[in-house]
């Protein structure tokens, strides 16, 4: 039997006010690189709060049942966190996420 267990954000987990939105939502396989944002949205929108080695272990056990919901901007990129921060160009942003398990039937 399958059993999810979602965690959606239910309002804006934005890190910046964003007065239009361009681009569009991409739905893809959420990465360990991915963490970070998942607890922003995490902490902005839902009561409950995780470490980020939940996340870490959730994407170990079950990897492909981890989503995120990015907002692609035209000429934006997925920021490297290894890079500095260049705030005039524009960023891709998590703004959502779901994750889901599978448990055995008992």
């Amino acid at each position: 039997a399958i059993a999810s267990d979602p965690h959606v954000a239910k309002s804006n987990c934005l890190s910046k006010p964003t007065p239009s939105l361009t681009g569009h939502i991409e739905l893809r396989l959420a990465t360990r690189t991915d963490v970070p944002s998942i607890q922003r949205c995490n902490l902005a929108t839902l009561p409950e709060n995780y470490s980020s080695n939940f996340y870490v272990n959730h994407l170990r056990q079950w990897p492909d049942l981890a989503l995120v919901a990015e907002h692609v901007v035209p000429g934006g990129g997925k920021r490297n966190p290894f890079e500095s921060y260049d705030a005039s160009k524009p960023q891709n942003e998590i703004v959502g996420y779901v994750l889901g398990k599978v448990e055995e039937a008992s």
